[in-house]
Protein backbone atom coordinates (compact mmCIF):
# COMPACT_ATOMS: atom_id res chain seq x y z
CA UNK A 1 0.00 0.00 0.00
CA UNK A 2 0.99 3.28 -0.57
CA UNK A 3 2.52 5.31 2.43
CA UNK A 4 1.88 2.50 4.94
CA UNK A 5 4.64 -0.41 5.98
CA UNK A 6 3.84 -3.40 7.62
CA UNK A 7 3.70 -4.01 11.14
CA UNK A 8 3.60 -7.55 12.89
CA UNK A 9 3.86 -8.05 16.73
CA UNK A 10 4.68 -11.37 17.73
CA UNK A 11 4.79 -13.24 20.85
CA UNK A 12 5.75 -17.18 21.33
CA UNK A 13 2.57 -18.05 21.30
CA UNK A 14 0.34 -15.49 18.43
CA UNK A 15 0.74 -12.94 15.72
CA UNK A 16 -0.97 -9.59 18.10
CA UNK A 17 -1.19 -7.36 15.32
CA UNK A 18 -0.17 -8.03 11.80
CA UNK A 19 -1.60 -4.67 9.65
CA UNK A 20 -0.56 -1.89 7.28
CA UNK A 21 -0.33 1.48 9.34
CA UNK A 22 1.58 4.74 8.41
CA UNK A 23 4.07 4.92 11.51
CA UNK A 24 5.52 3.21 14.54
CA UNK A 25 7.13 4.72 17.35
CA UNK A 26 9.11 1.43 19.12
CA UNK A 27 11.28 1.64 22.32
CA UNK A 28 14.54 0.72 21.34
CA UNK A 29 17.12 0.08 23.74
CA UNK A 30 19.30 3.38 22.70
CA UNK A 31 16.19 5.27 22.94
CA UNK A 32 12.52 5.52 20.84
CA UNK A 33 12.78 5.57 17.28
CA UNK A 34 10.09 5.99 14.67
CA UNK A 35 9.71 3.09 11.50
CA UNK A 36 7.77 4.81 8.20
CA UNK A 37 7.71 3.34 5.13
CA UNK A 38 10.71 2.56 3.30
CA UNK A 39 12.65 2.62 6.34
CA UNK A 40 16.76 1.74 6.50
CA UNK A 41 17.15 -2.06 7.36
CA UNK A 42 17.72 -1.67 11.33
CA UNK A 43 17.94 -4.51 14.02
CA UNK A 44 16.95 -3.13 17.82
CA UNK A 45 16.57 -4.74 21.02
CA UNK A 46 13.66 -3.11 22.64
CA UNK A 47 13.48 -1.60 26.07
CA UNK A 48 9.93 -2.64 27.97
CA UNK A 49 7.45 0.16 27.38
CA UNK A 50 4.66 1.03 24.57
CA UNK A 51 4.70 0.78 21.21
CA UNK A 52 2.74 3.93 19.28
CA UNK A 53 0.97 3.08 16.32
CA UNK A 54 -0.09 5.87 13.89
CA UNK A 55 -3.02 6.30 11.60
CA UNK A 56 -4.27 9.33 10.02
CA UNK A 57 -1.50 11.73 11.95
CA UNK A 58 -3.05 10.26 15.19
CA UNK A 59 -2.01 7.66 17.88
CA UNK A 60 -4.50 4.76 16.74
CA UNK A 61 -3.00 2.20 18.93
CA UNK A 62 -0.71 1.52 22.01
CA UNK A 63 0.73 -2.01 23.04
CA UNK A 64 2.23 -2.40 26.53
CA UNK A 65 6.14 -4.48 25.55
CA UNK A 66 8.30 -6.40 27.87
CA UNK A 67 11.44 -5.63 25.98
CA UNK A 68 11.93 -7.95 23.09
CA UNK A 69 13.98 -6.96 19.26
CA UNK A 70 12.55 -5.33 16.26
CA UNK A 71 13.89 -6.07 12.80
CA UNK A 72 12.97 -2.95 10.30
CA UNK A 73 13.25 -3.59 6.64
CA UNK A 74 11.88 -1.41 3.59
CA UNK A 75 8.64 -3.08 3.69
CA UNK A 76 7.81 -3.09 7.52
CA UNK A 77 8.88 -3.76 11.22
CA UNK A 78 8.45 -7.23 12.98
CA UNK A 79 8.11 -6.82 16.81
CA UNK A 80 9.55 -10.21 18.52
CA UNK A 81 8.34 -10.24 22.37
CA UNK A 82 8.10 -12.07 24.89
CA UNK A 83 4.64 -10.55 26.49
CA UNK A 84 2.77 -7.70 24.80
CA UNK A 85 -0.50 -6.48 25.82
CA UNK A 86 -2.80 -3.75 23.72
CA UNK A 87 -3.48 -0.94 26.25
CA UNK A 88 -7.33 -0.07 24.80
CA UNK A 89 -8.15 -4.17 25.76
CA UNK A 90 -6.59 -4.21 29.40
CA UNK A 91 -9.37 -4.51 32.32
CA UNK A 92 -7.50 -2.75 35.21
CA UNK A 93 -9.32 -4.81 37.48
CA UNK A 94 -8.06 -8.07 36.26
CA UNK A 95 -4.84 -6.87 36.03
CA UNK A 96 -4.91 -5.66 39.43
CA UNK A 97 -6.36 -9.10 40.55
CA UNK A 98 -3.53 -10.69 39.03
CA UNK A 99 -0.74 -8.38 40.59
CA UNK A 100 -2.30 -9.22 44.10
CA UNK A 101 -2.13 -13.10 43.62
CA UNK A 102 1.53 -12.59 42.57
CA UNK A 103 1.99 -10.14 45.50
CA UNK A 104 0.27 -12.55 47.81
CA UNK A 105 2.79 -15.36 46.72
CA UNK A 106 6.04 -13.20 46.83
CA UNK A 107 7.63 -14.60 50.12
CA UNK A 108 6.65 -18.23 49.88
CA UNK A 109 9.02 -19.44 47.88
CA UNK A 110 11.69 -21.65 48.42
CA UNK A 111 13.38 -22.36 44.93
CA UNK A 112 15.11 -18.97 43.77
CA UNK A 113 14.10 -19.47 40.28
CA UNK A 114 10.29 -19.42 41.16
CA UNK A 115 10.92 -16.62 43.70
CA UNK A 116 12.31 -14.47 40.19
CA UNK A 117 9.72 -15.29 37.83
CA UNK A 118 6.90 -14.16 40.43
CA UNK A 119 9.06 -11.21 40.54
CA UNK A 120 9.71 -10.33 37.26
CA UNK A 121 5.44 -10.85 36.76
CA UNK A 122 5.11 -8.64 39.60
CA UNK A 123 7.00 -6.02 38.10
CA UNK A 124 5.65 -6.23 34.34
CA UNK A 125 1.96 -6.03 35.89
CA UNK A 126 3.05 -2.81 38.14
CA UNK A 127 4.41 -1.42 34.34
CA UNK A 128 1.04 -2.71 32.71
CA UNK A 129 -0.74 -0.94 35.64
CA UNK A 130 0.86 2.31 35.60
CA UNK A 131 -0.26 2.27 31.43
CA UNK A 132 -3.98 1.25 31.97
CA UNK A 133 -6.56 4.36 31.40
CA UNK A 134 -9.80 3.17 33.22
Amino acid sequence: MENKTKLEVITPTQTMINEEVEMVIVPGSEGHFGVLPLHAHTLSTLDRGIVTVYENNDASNEIIIDGGIADVTPQGCSILVERAEIVKSLDKNEIEKKYQFHKDKENSFENPIEEKANNDELKWLEFVLEQVKN
